[in-house]
């Protein structure tokens, strides 16, 4: 998948798929969201960083999702969420 370096965060993020993401939310490790039509540093929007550590008692993955994409994704912004992982936390 595609490597960039993050103005942002500073580091070198990679972006993943839906099923990776998902298992590297349940190892513990930071993911990022974003709406797909949208670039990942940009001055109008910022990428939601989440973990299991953020969560509530009831919520998954899976939740997360659905709710990231009820709010965030429309005809505009882009239809469904792409995942995002820094590539030092992918090393470790």
């Amino acid at each position: 998948m595609e490597k960039f370096y993050s103005t942002r965060y500073k580091c070198e993020i990679q972006q993943i798929r839906k099923d990776t993401a998902r298992k590297l939310f349940n190892a513990g490790v930071s993911i990022f969201m974003m709406a797909s039509n949208m670039i990942f540093d940009n001055v109008w929007s910022v990428p939601m960083q989440t973990d299991k550590s953020h969560l509530g008692w009831h919520q998954n993955f899976d939740s997360i999702c659905n709710e990231f994409k009820y709010y965030n994704c429309d005809c505009e912004r882009g239809y469904y969420p792409r995942f995002y992982v820094k590539v030092t936390d992918l090393q470790n």
